[in-house]
């Protein structure tokens, strides 16, 4: 009877000096569809989680942002990979949310994406303002989100929706596949990312990556998409289409926890992306461009979960 006891609260001590995120039995990481570098993200960084902690860890994919945000906020996933302009429209409960995400923190900006039109090298498109009268994928069907974004890209070069023939694509894999196959001139996606790759390779010529127009500025960006900025990408084996240094889109793409997540659990898996950006690098080439120290803004669209604000407060970074 007493060693029933004993072992009864040996076993109870144990689970209660465990880590945090130890106590969670599964770890379900929300994505974009493959090929996308959400998931990518996404996959990296369930794989780097499982093997620390020794949780079984997991990348969901779905067909879009604003299909699994919900889910994450009501605790059906325990981490989702989002665009900031994503998490500033959840949590304001604007358009495509109907109500404000109240339960969505980020644990760490992992990476700042490239995001622009793409059109067939061959169609002699080389800029934005080259769309103009052409057949553009301008609304993403699952993934609402992206269409503001779009429109910021049409803005730059004094264009509107009503100034193209506007396409609605079921996914930005679709809209990829519709200028592949000439249903489409012009479609915007991630640069850099695999399924770009592939497309560029299928293609005698590749693909042409368009560049933004005069007004390619950040107030523009704010203006049509609360959260995105202008930045530059540059030519590299991997960012196909790109022939020389030009301005993108640019969104930061964060790792975001819902109500499961604890402020400890949350300090756990802070430290544990910070600690081990290395070996996210080597998993995710895309992140070798960016520095651990990256993972910590000073400003983002919903502050960070109290547990990863402690723990870069603590490393001295992101203040």
């Amino acid at each position: 009877m007493k060693r029933t006891f004993y072992a009864a609260a040996l076993a109870a001590a144990v689970i209660a000096s465990a880590p945090a995120a130890a106590q969670l039995r599964q770890i379900t990481v929300g994505t974009n569809p493959a090929g996308t570098i959400a998931n990518v993200v996404g996959a990296g960084v369930a794989k780097l989680l499982q093997n620390e902690t020794g949780i079984r860890a997991t990348a969901e994919a779905h067909g879009g942002t604003s299909s699994y945000l919900p889910l994450l906020d009501n605790g059906e996933l325990t981490l989702g990979v989002f665009i900031g302009v994503d998490l500033g429209l959840a949590a304001r409960g604007e358009e495509p949310y109907s109500t404000a995400a109240e339960n969505i923190r980020p644990i760490a900006r992992m990476m700042r994406l490239d995001y622009g039109y793409v059109a067939r090298a061959d169609s002699g498109l080389t800029s934005v303002a080259d769309l103009k009268g052409k057949r553009v994928v301008v609304g993403i069907k699952s993934n609402i989100v992206l269409e503001k974004v779009n429109e910021a890209a049409l803005a730059t070069a004094g264009l509107s929706r009503d100034d193209v023939q506007a396409i609605n694509a079921g996914g930005l894999g679709q809209g990829l596949t519709d200028v592949v196959e000439g249903r489409a001139d012009a479609s915007a996606i991630a640069l850099g990312i695999p399924a770009l790759r592939e497309a560029h390779a299928s293609l005698p010529g590749g693909v042409k990556v368009l560049a933004l127009g005069d007004e390619a500025i950040d107030e523009i960006a704010e203006k049509y998409a609360s959260g995105a900025r202008i930045g530059e990408t540059v030519p590299s084996p991997t960012n196909v289409g790109v022939d020389a240094p030009m301005k993108a889109m640019a969104l930061d793409l964060y790792l975001v926890a819902g109500p499961t997540v604890d402020d400890e659990t949350a300090y756990t898996f802070a430290k544990t992306i910070y600690d081990n950006w290395e070996t996210l690098q080597e998993e995710i080439p895309a992140l070798k461009r960016f520095k651990r120290d990256d993972i910590a803004l000073k400003s983002t669209p919903v502050p960070y979960a109290d547990g990863a604000a402690k723990f870069y407060a603590e490393a001295g970074i992101g203040q």
